[in-house]
């Protein structure tokens, strides 16, 4: 139709030539005005839930860079297919969850928690994170903690990495999830990580604003942790790393500035100052995959112990990897560049 009205009013200039030529911006004004229309519907329909206002808010990489605004949400999403790091159950439930979306196959579409609750499958991860009777959090958390070791051993110097409780404890009967000893510019002392990962779509935190303002739930958090080590740290001996992170990916801006530092260091021992970013982006696709796992087997978890289905009969859970992500990015190491986790 362009040749053809062209041809006839003899009209060819630049402007039709690119239309004729180029169709991709006539494409672009139609994908652009449904893509509005989308975005408007889906806004209307969070701004009456407000759990999903706040995980939507936690998993957009928007703000100021290092804000920590969904830092971790989506970096997971990079990992090739082809490498099988991610189980296909995992990446299907992850993929749901982060659209919000119910996991039919993995809960029924009505159920009841032994707390009593009444559940959908939509509702369902929300309640169980937040629910008294289950201690199952412990799922992410270990997960997550447990992704920076691979971190932690590219540092310069001898690094030693303990999770035993007798060798973190600080002082009060307090102790930290993790010690690191042997980081060349920590100069001897320690460093403490204690982390904690919380859901920003629980009461809690709505009641401070979670659904409005983005990464409110990890800024609590991280002020939480210093509260709790504010009389307990030796400044001579201790280091203190709190790392707070939201389920769906945003950090506290303090975890992103450490990175920043460590990242620097390795590349400078590597003798490749410039690699500093290739380094921390690596760091971030892994901690991000962590965090996604972590959640996903927290969901699963909760599932496969708790809910029933109502109306009687059983219900048949699809299977979970027993193997943690970390498990399997350190079995593929030896095929990894010099950027990943080693």
């Amino acid at each position: 139709m362009w040749r053809s009205e062209c041809s006839q009013s003899g009209q060819h200039t630049s402007k039709n030539r690119a239309e004729e030529h180029d169709p991709t911006g006539f494409q672009r004004l139609l994908a652009t005005a449904i893509h509005k229309a989308d975005e408007a519907t889906y806004r209307a329909d969070i701004s009456t839930d407000p759990a999903r206002a706040a995980q939507h808010l936690s998993q957009c990489p928007n703000g100021p860079r290092d804000s920590g605004v969904g830092f971790l949400a989506t970096q997971w999403l990079l990992i090739h297919p082809a490498r099988q790091l991610i189980p296909t159950n995992t990446m299907r439930s992850a993929l749901l969850l982060y659209l919000g979306l119910p996991d039919l196959d993995a809960a029924p579409p009505s159920a009841a928690c032994p707390c009593g609750a009444a559940l959908s499958a939509d509702t369902a991860f929300s309640h169980f994170w937040s629910c008294t009777q289950h201690s199952t959090t412990a799922v992410p958390h270990n997960h997550f903690g447990n992704a920076f070791d691979c971190i932690y051993r590219q540092l310069p110097g001898r690094v030693a990495i303990s999770n035993l409780k007798k060798d973190c404890e600080v002082r009060n009967n307090k102790y930290a999830d993790k010690r690191v000893t042997g980081i060349i510019t920590t100069v001897g002392r320690r460093l403490l990580q204690d982390q904690t990962v919380v859901h920003p779509g629980v009461q809690t935190h709505l009641n401070v604003g979670s659904s409005i303002t983005a990464n409110v739930a990890a800024d609590a958090a991280h002020q939480k942790k210093l509260s709790h080590y504010a009389n307990s740290l030796n400044d001579q001996t201790d280091i203190l790393f709190p790392v707070a992170a939201e389920v769906f990916g945003g950090v506290h801006k303090s975890v992103i500035k450490q990175f920043r530092h460590w990242a620097a260091d390795v590349a400078s021992a590597k003798g490749a100052p410039r690699m500093a970013g290739i380094i921390f982006h690596g760091w971030r696709i892994h901690l991000s995959c962590a965090l996604m796992e972590g959640r996903v087997a927290f969901y699963q978890a909760s599932i496969t112990k708790s809910l029933e289905p109502s109306g009687g009969g059983g219900h048949q859970q699809q299977g979970v990897d027993k193997q943690c992500f970390v498990e399997r990015y350190s079995s593929q190491r030896s095929a990894r560049t010099t950027h990943g986790c080693s």
